[in-house]
């Protein structure tokens, strides 16, 4: 009877064990196969596109990709173009700036013109025109003097556009290279700026690149 009931028990256990495990593997399998399918369709579209990386604050893109770490990495007739609105930011990391122009690259950039006042942008993205009249008055008092003394190897250029822009642009063009990193802003601080690092050969850099911010900078007033 001892045996009896020893093997019932163990045998039941088993079976149920053994029902449940692959019930439950199933099911686990099943998700599994979902996540990994949507990841998969997800890198495509990403590779697709030319997405390199996507980081959910501009504090992370920096963390990874710094302008000082890559201080020495811009040399003779590579190109910087900054489009954005106030470009604060840029005069902030004018150092940086400062010693790729020092060894011979070329920087654009390009800003919201100061004169512009009542814009949308102070509502939809908490954009402030003092913070365009500061990076301005950055650039007449420190930059526009060390170029004109130092005559660097490089070159500065800056112009004004009128274009109720929503996000940003910062495109480096090396010899063997083209980045484009395209930076949207919900409000005030870094926390609430989204961040694409592309290919800028790829269809979305291109596509923002030769489609959009091109034109604007082409149709931009040269101020310097």
């Amino acid at each position: 009877e001892l045996g009896i009931v020893l093997i019932s028990v163990w045998g039941v256990s088993l079976f149920y064990e053994f029902v449940l495990a692959e019930r439950h593997f199933e099911k686990f399998h099943s998700n599994l196969e979902e996540l990994i399918r949507r990841g998969e369709s997800n890198a495509a579209a990403c590779e697709g596109l030319g997405i390199l990386e996507i980081f959910r604050t501009w504090s992370d893109y920096v963390d990874k990709h710094s302008w000082r770490a890559e201080q020495n990495a811009l040399g003779m007739g590579d190109s910087i173009r900054i489009i954005g609105r106030s470009l604060l930011f840029s005069m902030y990391a004018w150092e940086t700036l400062r010693a790729w122009v020092e060894r011979g690259a070329i920087l654009q950039i390009c800003q919201v013109d100061p004169s512009l006042r009542e814009l949308p942008l102070v509502y939809l993205a908490r954009y402030s025109p003092q913070e365009t009249e500061l990076a301005v008055q950055q650039f007449i008092s420190n930059v526009r003097p060390w170029l004109l003394s130092s005559k660097p190897k490089g070159t500065v250029e800056v112009r004004f556009h009128n274009v109720q822009l929503l996000d940003s642009l910062v495109e480096i063009r090396r010899e063997k290279s083209h980045q484009v990193v395209w930076d949207l802003n919900f409000g005030r601080g870094n926390e609430v700026r989204k961040v694409f690092f592309l290919d800028g050969d790829g269809l979305l850099g291109h596509n923002l690149t030769a489609d959009r911010y091109d034109l604007l900078w082409e149709r931009s007033a040269i101020k310097f």
